[in-house]
């Protein structure tokens, strides 16, 4: 048994035991995620749910936590910001190791030709969590937070640029749905939904969102929370399906919005601090299963 097989093994008994918070049946949950960090904006939206005492979900690129040869300043920023999410409660997730950047012809990730190949897999999973448990291995860190990190990283997977969607619920229920028009041309959508398959038959969990908040790369959110509030309410009331079901939202959002607007920030905290008062609650995916 490899290394990482045995921290998994043991962050599964860890992580099991800090899983006994249940939910109700007719409450209403918004799981908030926020992909493609840590990065320069992280720490705004670390800062918004402090402040508004939620937690939420990070699809992370392992990468980012090793910048040294061009931006160590970054890569220090980034270091302190994983640390941040693992204090302060909140939940990670497998987003590949790079963004999937390898297959981009300019070098940045972006929805066209994003997997080439079955083996694209290989970007997930150890190539993502290995990463990060040789950053926290000697850190001071309590068994369950490092369990937790395992675990989710090792069990919550979303495939960049695709909405595709494996869950298996504790009630028998799959969620199984594919976004056809998310990845482009059809044939690198076709790799990305073969790549999904694989990853849940390994016992992944693959998450999509219902509803994206969306936000210009360092520029800030292109609505405000008063206009996304009224689409989360839509949903509220089942205008809008949801693949979990009617109680559940899962939100997709970026950090990179935040990298030069700090100011925008403060909309998630009122966003986050309305759907309080609407009757929301806010989960983490690790619970998105049994809730």
């Amino acid at each position: 048994m490899n290394v990482l097989a045995v921290f998994l093994a043991v962050a599964t008994l860890a992580h099991a035991e800090d899983l006994s918070t249940t939910a109700t049946s007719n409450q209403k949950y918004i799981y908030f995620t926020s992909d493609g960090g840590p990065n320069g904006g992280t720490p705004h939206v670390l800062d918004a749910a402090l402040e508004a005492d939620i937690k939420m979900t990070f699809f992370v690129n392992a990468e980012n936590l090793d910048l040294s040869s061009w931006n160590p300043r970054l890569e220090h920023l980034n270091q302190k910001s994983i640390q941040r999410m693992v204090f302060e409660g909140h939940a990670m997730g497998d987003l590949s190791f790079n963004h999937m950047v390898h297959n981009s012809d300019e070098g940045q990730s972006n929805p066209i030709n994003t997997y080439r190949n079955i083996s694209d897999i290989d970007y997930f999973g150890a190539m993502n969590v290995r990463p990060l448990v040789r950053f926290f291995t000697g850190k001071k860190i309590e068994r369950q937070q490092f369990g937790r990190v395992v675990i989710t990283m090792s069990k919550l997977v979303r495939l960049p640029h695709t909405d595709h969607w494996r869950v298996n619920m504790t009630n028998g229920d799959v969620i199984k749905h594919n976004c056809h028009a998310c990845t482009l041309p059809k044939a690198s959508n076709d790799i990305a939904i073969e790549i999904a398959d694989e990853l849940y038959n390994r016992g992944r969990s693959v998450f999509g969102w219902d509803v994206e908040w969306q936000s210009n790369w360092g520029r800030g959110l292109s609505t405000t929370y008063q206009e996304f509030m009224e689409k989360v309410v839509k949903f509220k009331k089942g205008f809008l399906a949801t693949k979990g079901g009617p109680n559940k939202l899962v939100v997709l959002t970026h950090d990179h919005g935040f990298i030069n607007n700090r100011e925008d920030a403060e909309q998630y905290v009122s966003f986050f601090k309305a759907a309080k008062a609407a009757g929301f609650e806010f989960r983490t995916l690790d619970t998105f299963h049994s809730d």
